[in-house]
């Protein structure tokens, strides 16, 4: 990092630049894991500049997203690689590759350079000021691991009379249901020493449904839902707790699924539009239906979830069912 050079405005610019860098390293060391988000900006270094372009927010969210541009005058590259389109490609492919194969030992370093074939990719690019390489970095929290993960859910409407009072429910912005999640769980992690993780914010997403099959005895139902033996359909999972240390935790159970001694499994047939089938679930032709005045009879709650015999008790409250079959609509339609 300190490799002597010429006396360039450049290389004297970039030492400082590296002194700064470390000296935040330094000051947040020890802290909390989102005070990385201080190195975020561009560092100029010795013989290229980094851009820490997005800081992950904690340890198990995904990596952070960086670039490494170096100038033209240090790359060097033979007039060749620039000779056409196509040999210019395959000098990107062939950095890119470079660049992995140098990366291997760093387990937290990654970047996309493809498998066999040689395409166009943004890993690597030719760009004004020099070549540019983008990759991703998983910042190091210090050893801090999961050794328990608590998932926090709900089961029926018994979250609804908490959320409707919440100011989240009426200020007229977008996934209000998740904002409410996140200030109340948030507060939860700072009191327990914990990092907060979501199912939603993504892609790429946590595994929260791998998760929950660990936890408690869920497994598919035939509509694809994840079904438990008391609950039926009607619970979801809102968030999760990771803890560093490991906490005493009641014996798994491993009850079997419901779906299996269930006779004729009604939750197959009662969607009005079939639109569960053995291709999965078609979400155009459920969100067709539901905008038309045919789907009238949906707009409380998915009659394929109600017609399941398990769990009925738990069936979301007419009010509270509206609101996810609204908000369903909601983000479909602002995600065409």
């Amino acid at each position: 990092m300190y490799a002597a050079g010429p006396g360039s405005g450049h290389w004297q610019v970039g030492r400082v630049t590296v002194n700064r860098l470390e000296q935040t390293l330094e000051r947040i060391d020890g802290r909390g894991y989102k005070a990385y988000r201080d190195i975020a900006g561009r560092h100029a270094l010795p013989r290229f500049t980094l851009h820490v372009d997005h800081v992950q927010a904690d340890p198990f969210a995904p990596p952070s997203r960086m670039r490494a541009t170096v100038p033209w005058e240090i790359a060097a590259l033979p007039d060749a690689a620039h000779a056409s389109a196509a040999r210019r490609r395959a000098a990107r492919d062939f950095l890119a590759r470079a660049f992995r194969a140098a990366a291997q030992a760093h387990r937290s370093l990654r970047i996309d350079a493809g498998g066999q074939s040689v395409l166009d990719r943004t890993a690597c690019l030719f760009t004004d000021e020099g070549v540019e390489l983008r990759f991703t970095v998983q910042l190091p929290a210090d050893g801090r691991r999961v050794r328990t993960l608590v998932l926090i859910g709900n089961v029926g409407s018994d979250l609804w009379p908490a959320f409707f009072t919440a100011p989240e429910r009426t200020d007229d912005q977008a996934d209000p249901l998740d904002r409410w999640t996140r200030r109340v769980v948030d507060g939860l992690a700072r009191a327990l020493d914990a990092t907060a993780l979501y199912p939603f914010g993504g892609p790429p997403h946590h595994p929260f449904v791998a998760w929950a099959k660990r936890s408690e005895p869920v497994s598919e139902s035939p509509i694809g839902m994840l079904v438990h033996p008391d609950h039926g359909l009607w619970h979801a999972w809102r968030a999760a707790l990771a803890f560093p240390g490991a906490l005493a935790l009641p014996p798994p159970d491993r009850r079997p699924s419901p779906c299996a001694r269930c006779a004729g499994q009604p939750c197959r047939t009662a969607c009005p539009v079939a639109a569960f089938g053995p291709g999965g679930y078609d979400v155009d032709a459920c969100v067709t239906h539901l905008q038309s005045a045919a789907g009238a009879g949906c707009a409380t709650g998915c009659l394929a979830r109600a017609a399941c015999p398990v769990g009925r008790g738990r069936r979301y409250a007419p009010a509270h069912g509206r609101f996810h079959m609204d908000a369903f609509i909601e983000a479909r339609t602002r995600n065409e």
